[in-house]
C-alpha cells in the first residue's frame, strides 16, 4: 500500500505533496508505535503494582480492601480500574486517581506518575504516615519504577521502607535494586 500510494503521488503529484504525504506516514507509525510502548509499559507496571501489593507487609492494618491509588493523574488508562477484579491476599483492590490533599485518607499505595509536581518532603510525609510511594521519577518513593537495558525495573529504597514500617519478602528482595 505505502509502495503504491508513493508511486501515485510522484507521478500526479507535486514533490512538494510527497513529501508531506510522507512526513505523515512517518509520524503516524511512530506514534502509533510509541502509543503501543507506552500501553505495554503501563500493562507491566500494573502488574509490578498488584505483585508488591502481595509481597509486601504493611506497616498498618488493612481494612477491606487495598486502596491503590494514582496521584494526580491516570496514566494507566482502563488497566487501573481492571485491577479492581483481582484480590490479593483476601482481600479487593480498590483504584482512585486522587490529589495530594486526599491521599492519606484515601490510599494504602500511591502511584507517582512521572513529571509529578508533588515534593519529595511530601511524599516522605506519605511514606511515614503507612502509605507504600512507587514512583517513575527519579529517587523518590519507597519503590522506584525505572527502564534498564529497555527492561522495566525496580529499586526498593529499604531504609525508607523500614523506617516506615515495611517488610518485603525476600523474593521481592531478590529481583530488587536495593538503594
Amino acid at each position: 500500500f505505502l509502495l503504491k500510494t508513493i508511486l501515485f503521488l510522484r507521478r500526479d503529484c507535486s514533490n512538494g505533496l510527497l513529501a508531506i504525504v510522507l512526513i505523515l506516514l512517518v509520524q503516524g507509525s511512530v506514534f502509533a508505535n510509541s502509543s503501543y510502548a507506552s500501553d505495554k509499559i503501563y500493562k507491566v507496571k500494573a502488574g509490578f503494582l498488584l505483585n508488591f501489593a502481595k509481597y509486601v507487609r504493611w506497616p498498618n492494618e488493612l481494612g477491606e480492601s487495598i486502596r491503590l491509588c494514582s496521584l494526580e493523574t491516570n496514566p494507566f488508562g482502563d488497566l487501573l480500574s481492571a485491577l479492581e477484579k483481582r484480590k490479593v491476599k483476601g482481600l479487593s483492590i480498590k483504584t482512585a486517581v486522587v490529589s495530594s490533599q486526599v491521599v492519606r485518607e484515601s490510599c494504602d499505595m500511591v502511584f507517582v506518575p512521572s513529571g509529578s509536581k508533588v515534593a519529595e518532603s511530601l511524599l516522605l510525609e506519605f511514606e511515614k504516615s503507612g502509605l507504600l510511594v512507587v514512583s517513575e521519577d527519579g529517587d523518590s518513593g519507597t519503590i522506584n519504577l525505572f527502564l534498564k537495558d529497555n527492561k522495566l525495573r525496580f529499586a526498593i529504597y529499604h531504609e525508607r521502607a523500614s523506617g516506615s514500617g515495611f517488610n518485603f519478602s525476600s523474593q521481592l528482595l531478590k529481583l530488587a535494586e536495593l538503594r
